[in-house]
């Protein structure tokens, strides 16, 4: 699993995942991956974080994660499961779609 970040006019670093993301696992992502890159990339004014459509965003552990730290970081209450709302999914297809016409097929990644 890939992890981007995506912040409005720049890039932000690609983490990857090899192992299952549990609610655990995901808080101490954020807590260790997230906040640090987040206090970065918006370290003039507050940056926004919005997960993709995975249930596990909705999950109370990192609602209540989002809360404790939401001086620092937006998490805008957004309805889960919206595609209207959701702009990771393009975004991630378009960078995808770059990485296949710069560099040769790579066998983990599904044709």
């Amino acid at each position: 699993m890939i992890q981007p970040a995506m912040p409005l006019l720049s890039a932000g670093p690609i983490v990857t995942l090899k192992e299952r993301i549990t609610r655990e696992k995901y808080r101490e992502i954020l807590a260790d991956q997230v906040h640090p890159i987040m206090q970065i990339l918006f370290s003039a004014g507050v940056g926004i974080f919005q997960g993709d459509n995975a249930l596990i965003h909705a999950v109370e552990l990192l609602q209540s994660w989002f809360d404790e730290h939401q001086y620092k970081n937006k998490h805008p209450p957004w309805p889960a499961l919206s595609p209207d709302l959701n702009i990771i999914v393009p975004l991630l297809s378009i960078l995808e779609s770059s990485i296949r016409n710069r560099y040769p097929p790579s066998p983990s990644l599904p044709k």
